[in-house]
Order: C-alpha cells, then sequence, then structure tokens
C-alpha cells in the first residue's frame, strides 16, 4: 500500500476508533440512541463498540509492510487479536442489528455487514493457516 494512502487510512482508522473509545467510555458522549440501545441490550453495546475500535486500532498496522516483513511474529500476535476483536464486534452488531434505527433495510443492511466482517476475517484467518498467503491478503483487503 503507498505510504499516503496508508497514512491517511491509519488517521482515519484511528480517529473513528477514538471516537467509539469515547462512546464506550464517556458517560452520555455520544448519539442518544447509543443510550437507549445501552440500556436495553447493553453487553451487545459494549461488545459493538470495544471489539470495533479494537479492530479499527490493530487493522491498519496490520497492512503496513514495513512493519510486517521486519517483526512477522508481532504481526502474528496483532493479527490473533484482530481475529478475536472482529469476532466480539460482530457478534455484538448482529445483536444490535435487529434494534437498527430506519427500519427494515437498517437491520438487515447492519445485520448483513456485521456477518460479511465476521465471514470475511474468518476466510482470512482460516488462508493463513492453510498457508495461502495471497488469498490471506486478499480477504484482509
Amino acid at each position: 500500500m503507498r505510504t499516503t494512502g496508508w497514512v491517511i487510512m491509519t488517521f482515519l482508522s484511528v480517529a473513528v476508533a477514538a471516537y467509539a473509545a469515547a462512546v464506550l467510555l464517556v458517560p452520555g458522549f455520544g448519539p442518544p440512541f447509543i443510550a437507549d440501545r445501552r440500556a436495553i441490550i447493553p453487553l451487545a453495546v459494549i461488545a459493538h463498540l470495544a471489539g470495533g475500535l479494537t479492530a479499527l486500532a490493530l487493522g491498519p498496522w496490520q497492512l503496513n509492510r514495513w512493519l510486517r516483513t521486519r517483526y512477522l511474529a508481532r504481526h502474528r500476535w496483532i493479527g490473533k487479536a484482530y481475529v478475536v476483536a472482529v469476532m466480539i464486534g460482530g457478534l455484538g452488531g448482529l445483536a444490535l442489528a435487529p434494534l437498527a434505527q430506519e427500519g427494515f433495510a437498517s437491520h438487515v443492511g447492519f445485520g448483513l455487514l456485521a456477518t460479511l466482517w465476521l465471514a470475511a476475517t474468518l476466510l482470512a484467518y482460516r488462508s493463513i493457516r492453510d498457508g495461502d498467503h495471497g488469498r490471506h491478503r486478499e480477504w484482509m483487503i
């Protein structure tokens, strides 16, 4: 990935992760519907925010070729943490999908997004476990 694109992606990803962390940790911060969801299914909200912000914070570093080639063991450990974060965040997203705002289309869209996030991550993990580096990279991107 070109340096400029990676820097922009990393900045945006970390910014969204920081916002999610604020919603998760600062009482009253964030849109009002989050407080409503937190009252109904708090574990799903916490799982989605915590898993999502962790995946967003870790993901860009996994795509940095310089870091990946020099610190392969670290790349593997961060990758495992990323997979766990996606599983937590994706399952939280699936639990929240039936409560998405704006009706049926948003329920389906939010649920489908969570499902695809989980599936792509699991397929990427399976690809690397099978030794298929090319397929692993494709699924991660």
